[in-house]
């Protein structure tokens, strides 16, 4: 097994086994001397130089060829400084594939520059709707500042969302789905509250002037919570199928109001609807090419964590059920350490939210395994550490195509097309409340 360090409670960032000591090589010969010492294989250039204070690191980036990369800076190419004056040595690491790569580039970064790490954890903010049941007045809050995350139950943030307005349309969604409420400060005085318009609207049951019990009003909005990027295509699929049925019966009315809401659902649509849920139960696993030949490298993110568990020798006999042991060990471990929620857990979530959105077709695959609140699912299953059979079945299928030892083309879009006005049309084993099918995910890897 290889590991890596990452994610909670770890101070050292990711190894850098590959060193090349430029102090003695001339600017002008730097650039030819770090090639010659680097292969084209995505992974992560520190480019450092002597201080007053000793070694001091300028630069820590993620490329998808090293050699192209680092010789390109100490060269001047492009936009960006020419960094073979001040370079007296750089440091490096071969990785897998670019999701690999962004993941060491953001370890080492946290570690050897915080301030540019902040920076670029600024660049790819995702945003989070929070709504707490248990809270005093529970009401959809859109958030897009990390620093209000610190202490966050992440059971009560749903997300990631790409932009603020796409948070902004989901809430809007949920206060129409589940006839929350729009108005806190009125909550917050309840059961004595003057109504707002939406009770006049038949909008709102109105908790806040009593008309509804609150523990009724919390029922509801833990329903809210539940409700996923899975579900969400679901309930639009019944809808379009209620519309048609209507229509055919010659039930107008009822067609139109259900028109209606599948436009209110249209609304809150955006690319990667699908990863959308509350971040107790966003699990994440990775099935990406090794660095080694032969081999496939497994990353379970779990939360604001992450992990590379291992790496299975893909063209193995059985290495696909060693795969299935490898995760199923792995969530057992993490399961046993303190979950949390703040900046640095959003960013993680930021990071492989991008890969899973990403629409370009790769070898590695990005699969969604978090809970599916039971539905269609075995109540023997333990949901902190077991997978679920067409978890283990996906997982088993992206080992076997990385290995070669399969016709399987990737997981997800497996055609190139796009299902009717759908970006990430959901595949044929998802099931209401079931995470949205694993799709590619962008490993910056050519086949």
């Amino acid at each position: 097994m290889a590991s890596a360090p990452g994610g909670r409670g770890e101070a050292e960032p990711w190894p850098l086994p590959i060193r090349i000591d430029l102090s003695d090589t001339s600017p002008d010969g730097k650039a030819e001397t770090a090639s010659e010492a680097l292969r084209a294989r995505p992974g992560v250039a520190v480019f450092v130089a002597d201080g007053a204070k000793g070694q001091q690191t300028i630069a820590v980036s993620a490329c998808g060829d090293l050699r192209a990369f680092v010789g390109g800076r100490l060269r001047g190419e492009g936009p960006r400084a020419d960094l073979s004056d001040v370079t007296t040595s750089i440091e490096a690491c071969e990785c897998g594939s670019g999701f690999e790569a962004d993941l060491a580039c953001d370890e080492v970064a946290r570690v050897r520059t915080p301030e540019a790490a902040a920076l670029a954890a600024g660049q790819r903010a995702a945003c989070f709707v929070h709504l707490d049941p248990e809270s005093e007045a529970p009401a959809c809050r859109v958030i897009d500042e990390y620093r209000t995350l610190k202490g966050s139950d992440p059971a009560t943030l749903i997300g990631p969302f790409a932009a603020r307005s796409h948070a902004e349309h989901w809430a809007a969604m949920l206060d129409g789905e589940f006839e929350l409420c729009r108005k806190p400060s009125l909550l917050m005085m309840q059961p004595r509250a003057e109504a707002c318009q939406y009770k006049d609207m038949g909008l709102c049951p109105a908790p806040c002037d009593g008309s509804e019990r609150m523990e009724i009003y919390r029922a509801r909005v833990r329903s809210a919570l539940a409700f996923d990027g899975a579900a969400f295509e679901a309930e639009r699929g019944r809808l379009r199928s209620a519309i048609t049925e209507s229509a055919t019966s010659m039930d107008f009315e009822q067609a139109g109001i259900l028109k209606k809401r599948l436009g209110a659902l249209d609304a809150a649509r955006s690319a990667g609807i699908g990863w959308v849920t509350t971040m107790d139960r966003f699990r994440v696993l990775a099935v990406m090419p090794s660095v080694k030949r032969g081999w496939v490298r497994i990353v379970l993110h779990d939360s604001g964590a992450t992990r590379l568990l291992a790496d299975v020798r893909a063209g193995a006999a059985l290495a696909d059920k060693a795969a299935v042991d490898v995760v199923e060990s792995g969530l057992r471990r993490m399961a046993r350490e303190p979950a949390g929620f703040g900046p640095g857990e959003a960013d993680r979530v930021a990071l492989v939210a991008r890969h899973a959105r990403s629409s370009r077709r790769t070898r590695g695959s990005l699969i969604a395994i978090w809970r599916d609140h039971g539905v269609g699912c075995s109540d023997s299953l333990d949901w902190g550490v077991d997978l679920s059979d067409h978890q283990r079945s996906d997982l088993m299928r992206a080992v076997r195509r990385l290995g070669g030892r399969s016709g399987d083309r990737p997981i997800g879009r497996q055609d190139g097309r796009k299902g009717e006005d759908e970006p990430n049309p959901p595949g044929a084993n998802a099931v209401p409340g079931s995470p949205t099918p694993p799709r590619s995910g962008d490993d910056g890897t050519t086949a």
